[in-house]
């Protein structure tokens, strides 16, 4: 976390902020299913949280990137095999 993201979590209170933190942590280590789950936590306990519905946005983002890069390495996999 940087200083603007810890001036804003200091803001939230504690749990919120915790959780906020947790979430980046999860989010930076790719485990982003976990990190949706903590950012959707964040977001109940503070709805009008900018930076949860920022960081909830990017991390749904890079699941269905991910997701669909399977899809398309599938696909082609799939391709390849069908014209030999």
């Amino acid at each position: 976390m940087n200083r603007k993201q810890r001036r804003a979590a200091a803001k939230l209170g504690s749990p919120t902020a915790q959780l906020l933190a947790t979430a980046v942590r999860f989010h930076q280590a790719g485990q982003l299913i976990a990190a949706e789950a903590c950012y959707r936590q964040v977001l109940a306990a503070q709805p009008n949280l900018a930076e949860g519905h920022f960081r909830l946005d990017v991390t749904r983002s890079a699941e269905w990137v991910h997701r669909r890069g399977f899809d398309f390495r599938l696909g082609a996999e799939v391709a390849l095999m069908l014209t030999r």
